[in-house]
């Protein structure tokens, strides 16, 4: 596997600077080896109208429930749900009062390849076992009222048995631009994080008879059910799930413990007041600016586009990005960076966070890179394979300090990555919520080592999307 850089909300241009200012601080541990990138088993992390979708039989696979087996259920929603769930009926609010339609934006997901034909009784087995095996995809919660500062929410769940799909057929699609609209259409219509299911599925059957034999599964969710790690296993899960149900036997997949029971138990560690108390003095001395105001860190370079600054023609503006990815390393290389940063006592993560530490203070006049990082809390191993949003947040300031090489900026970066990092077991939500702070987190890094992730070494062109997050 190789490695990838992505930002989000910035413009291609500042961007690419930064991801080649980024590239030089790299090298100082990564030796080079003359290796050409391929696109041969790798993941990409970007958006789903970059993934070269084929034309062709496009279906939706739709879950349905027996409405007579929902039960509610007294465990707690956790604070991250319960937060995305406030931040939807407000959209859905502002949305009606300038009359705008009721549709999200806010889902993520993936794409990927399976390399045998598509069976409908099979591929409908595989997900009904896939909605079987996690507790997290049968759940939903209900707005007790339509306040949404205020407002509770009740959560209801189904028993594992309960679910169906059926499949609807959208015919053959020969214009790409055409079958994107259509995909994404859908998904904006079904995946939102009020009305159940929170999950759906597309499929492509190329039209090419050279690939007769296998199609494309595209699926997607709303944030409060799916994290960026149930992303990256869903490929193998659902690679297995199906060619199991094909071959009439058992899935070989371990068991998976429950996101509805891990929400119960992060809603204890937020009653416990020392870990209260704790998180907000941590988080309010991280905040605080230097003119006293509370507020979460910027990116230290210019955000705007072409279109923003009126400067854009409109051939400019059309190529204005969400997000920009960029190659850094190859196989051989990260695995060398890898090397290095153990042997200075890091890791792969630190020597990357390094190199934009040195970056970013190259480009800006910032002498600290100061940001929020995402955190997985799948602590305890039953966990580790579970459909869910297992992410805290916690704040790093890892300070330049007048580091004269790599070696001893990352010591420090290594320093600061370990400082606070207990803190993402404390829902960041609950934290603003204390403090009184309604902006969200601006400058967010997030890192995932794809290497890692079972079923990594099967993958073939496969990617991780997601939209509006």
């Amino acid at each position: 596997m190789q490695s990838r850089t992505q930002c989000s909300s910035t413009t291609a241009r500042t961007t690419v600077v930064a991801a080649l200012q980024l590239n030089k601080h790299i090298e100082v541990l990564a030796q080079k080896h003359g290796n050409k990138h391929t696109k041969d088993d790798t993941m990409e992390y970007t958006e789903l109208a970059d993934y070269p979708l084929p034309t062709g039989q496009l279906s939706t696979w739709q879950f349905t429930d027996d409405a007579s087996q929902w039960s509610e259920d007294e465990r707690s929603l956790s604070i991250n749900h319960e937060d995305h769930l406030r931040e939807v009926l407000r959209t859905e609010k502002n949305n009606a009062e300038q009359g705008l339609p009721s549709v999200s934006e806010d889902w993520i997901g993936g794409a990927f390849v399976i390399h045998q034909p598509l069976h409908t009784d099979a591929f409908r087995e595989a997900l009904t076992t896939w909605f079987s095996c996690h507790e997290a995809y049968r759940t939903t919660a209900v707005a007790n009222d339509r306040d949404d500062a205020t407002t509770t929410f009740t959560r209801y769940t189904l028993g594992s048995s309960a679910v169906d799909v059926s499949r609807n057929d959208f015919g053959v699609y020969h214009d790409d631009q055409l079958l994107r609209h259509e995909i994404h259409r859908h998904f904006a219509q079904h995946v939102n994080g009020i009305g159940w299911p929170h999950v759906t599925v597309a499929t492509i059957e190329p039209e090419t008879s050279e690939a007769a034999q296998e199609f494309t599964v595209i699926f997607a969710a709303d944030h409060a059910v799916m994290d960026a790690y149930t992303q990256l296993f869903t490929i193998a899960e659902l690679r297995e799930l199906y060619a199991a149900a094909v071959d009439k036997r058992e899935p070989a997949l371990p068991p998976a413990g429950s996101y509805v029971d891990f929400c119960a138990g992060e809603r204890a560690v937020t009653e416990s007041a020392s870990a209260r108390e704790r998180a907000v003095e941590e988080w309010k001395e991280f905040l605080t600016g230097t003119d006293g105001h509370l507020a979460p860190p910027v990116f230290p370079l210019p955000i705007r586009s072409g279109a923003e600054s009126g400067s854009a023609t409109p051939a400019d503006q059309h190529r204005a990005q969400h997000s920009l990815s960029q190659w850094l390393l190859n196989e051989k290389d990260i695995a060398e960076l890898g090397k290095r940063a153990k042997a200075n006592g890091g890791s792969t993560k630190s020597a990357l966070l390094t190199a934009l530490k040195l970056a970013l203070t190259e480009l800006s006049p910032v002498s600290s890179a100061r940001y929020i990082m995402p955190m997985h809390t799948r602590h305890e191993p039953k966990y580790m394979l579970s459909a869910g949003w297992f992410v805290g947040l916690m704040p790093v300031d890892d300070p330049l300090n007048g580091a004269s090489s790599f070696t001893d900026a990352f010591s420090d970066t290594v320093q600061a990555t370990k400082r606070h990092r207990d803190l993402s077991v404390y829902p960041y939500a609950a934290v603003s919520d204390a403090l009184h702070i309604n902006e969200p987190p601006r400058f967010v890094i997030s890192y995932v080592d794809t290497r890692f992730v079972p079923g990594a070494d099967t993958w073939g062109i496969e990617i991780a999307f997601s939209v509006a997050l």
